[in-house]
């Protein structure tokens, strides 16, 4: 995927983006190039290959989805920061109707937001806190975990940034049986 992006999307392969990567190895370029290649492929995984290599903006490669899911609120980016200056993400997976969208577009939009991290020097140092409300979540708001594992797992490793913490607010006998083991991984 990553000799695909090269040949794609220069514009999305310049220097000072390789850079983001190598810091958050610190420095160490075997690391960074690791990175870098899984993130890559952890694109594609999601978009597939029409919106992989598109930019990674509401127009580009979230432009079919960034309307629907900005407007269900169920995974959002908190205008402000915490007191030590991390982002806080707000997921609230009870405002789920995974009838009326994928669960494909809500990881989209979990990885978009990510990437407005990542494009922020700060908040990129200082990470980002997950606050879950688990209030009213039900075993038909948590199908899909799997996947939902695995692209955050792909997150987790590939794109520079890391989790500082996860909140889980009001858990229900569902966050028990499907999300609880799917934290104590990511952890």
């Amino acid at each position: 995927a990553y000799y695909r992006a090269v040949k794609m999307c220069p514009g999305q392969m310049i220097p000072e983006r390789k850079l983001i990567f190598l810091e958050y190895a610190n420095g160490n370029a075997q690391e960074a190039a690791r990175a870098l290649a899984e993130y890559w492929q952890g694109r594609l995984d999601l978009f597939g290959p029409d919106k992989a290599f598109q930019p990674m903006t509401l127009a580009g490669a979230l432009k079919d989805d960034a309307m629907s899911m900005s407007q269900r609120q169920v995974v959002q980016l908190v205008p402000v920061t915490d007191t030590a200056g991390r982002a806080v993400m707000f997921f609230s997976p009870s405002r789920r109707k995974l009838a009326e969208y994928s669960i494909e577009q809500e990881l989209r939009a979990v990885w978009y937001l990510f990437e407005v991290i990542v494009e922020n020097p700060s908040l990129r140092r200082n990470g980002v806190v997950v606050i879950c409300d688990l209030r009213g979540v039900q075993r038909k708001h948590i199908r899909k975990v799997t996947r939902y594992v695995r692209v955050w797992q792909t997150i987790d490793s590939s794109l520079p940034v890391d989790i500082r913490g996860m909140h889980c607010c009001w858990p229900t006998s569902a966050f028990y049986y499907a999300i609880f083991p799917v934290v104590k991984r990511l952890a």
